[in-house]
């Protein structure tokens, strides 16, 4: 029993570690939630636009890629680059959210 926790525990933390190093690259993204998710008639049907991977009518992605195991550089890039007046103004926070994807 023992044994198999064992290996249970060390194939866990590998499969993170892979995801880390052998992950896809990400992409930092826009998605207007409130026309995604407030305004979509096929929300039922298609899921959230905003927080299910890959792109919609709803998202575009900005920026270069960045390696999966530095999606925290990732988050920094879209945050510093959407917090800035002119992008405030273009994608209010009222409407818009940010993130960063791996299914692009």
């Amino acid at each position: 029993m023992k044994k198999l926790i064992a290996i249970i525990f060390i194939s866990s933390l590998f499969s993170i570690s892979a995801e880390a190093f052998f992950g896809k690259d990400v992409k930092a993204y826009f998605c207007n939630f409130q026309k995604g998710i407030f305004e979509n008639p096929d929300l039922g049907k298609t899921g959230d636009p905003c927080m299910e991977g890959g792109p919609s009518k709803y998202k575009f992605y900005v920026g270069g890629k960045f390696k999966a195991k530095n999606e925290d550089e990732c988050m920094e890039f879209i945050e510093e680059y959407a917090d800035t007046a002119e992008m405030l103004r273009k994608y209010p926070t009222k409407d818009w959210m940010i993130g960063c994807d791996d299914n692009w």
